[in-house]
Order: structure tokens, then C-alpha cells, then sequence
């Protein structure tokens, strides 16, 4: 499967979206990311950290785990 440059546009635009919604109280650096499924779904993610030292999610993590949840096993393409 090619990526189009729309799907690059969607990938970005969900990527930045998401990154609003970081938990990130230690850090204070806010990730997003976004993939491409092979159905060419486009699920997004974003990082969360915890209080306690050494727990917590990436947004890479975050957005597979979400399309994983939705029943996307395949990723195609990534964006973070």
C-alpha cells in the first residue's frame, strides 16, 4: 500500500490532535502520534505518564494499543 499525501495530511493532522491529551505531570513534554491501518484507518495517540517513576505509555504505544482495541492488527504506517 502507497501512502498518499492525503493520508501523510491525516496522519499529521490526527498526530498533532492527540498530543493535546498528554498526562505528562513529571515531564511536561506532550507526544502524539498516529497509524495507518491496513484497512486505512487511522488511529491516534498520545503519552502518558504516572507519578510513580518508570510507569507509564508512549503515544507510539498508545495510538497501536488503540487500533489494536478497534480490531486493526496490521499497521501499515506511522507518524509521531
Amino acid at each position: 500500500m502507497n501512502l498518499t499525501p492525503k493520508d501523510i495530511q491525516k496522519l499529521i493532522r490526527t498526530a498533532v490532535q492527540t498530543r493535546k491529551f498528554a498526562f505528562v505531570p513529571r515531564s511536561n513534554h506532550k507526544v502524539g502520534a498516529s497509524v495507518l491501518t491496513r484497512g486505512r484507518k487511522i488511529f491516534g495517540g498520545c503519552n502518558v505518564e504516572s507519578v510513580i517513576s518508570g510507569l507509564g505509555t508512549c503515544a507510539e504505544r498508545h495510538a497501536i494499543d488503540h487500533a489494536i482495541a478497534h480490531g486493526e492488527y496490521t499497521i501499515r504506517a506511522m507518524c509521531t
